[in-house]
């Protein structure tokens, strides 16, 4: 008998060090790390900066993306120790 489970990309760690939700997001996305954050960039296929965070504009762990256009994009987190690439769907 083979047995099955549902993966969700709702609350998916991506890195061990990393989670980010919802994906697919609408105008929120929410994010945790164990390591400090130093800054966040959003980029477009063809890696197009699209909007910028730095840590005094993160509010709880949460950035806006409500003003970017529907589509799929990357979100990169910046560390000390490291940067880190996630695929994101804005609906």
């Amino acid at each position: 008998m083979l047995e099955t489970s549902n993966l969700s990309t709702e609350h998916f760690p991506f890195n061990d060090n990393f989670y980010i939700y919802p994906n697919p997001a609408t105008s929120t996305l929410y994010f945790s790390s164990l390591n400090e954050i130093k800054r966040i960039q959003i980029t477009d296929f063809t890696g197009k900066l699209i909007k910028y965070f730095e840590p005094f504009s993160f509010k709880s762990n949460e950035i806006d993306i409500s003003d970017i256009t529907k589509g799929i994009y990357f979100i990169t987190f910046f560390t000390d120790k490291e940067k880190v690439t996630k695929k994101i769907t804005i609906k």
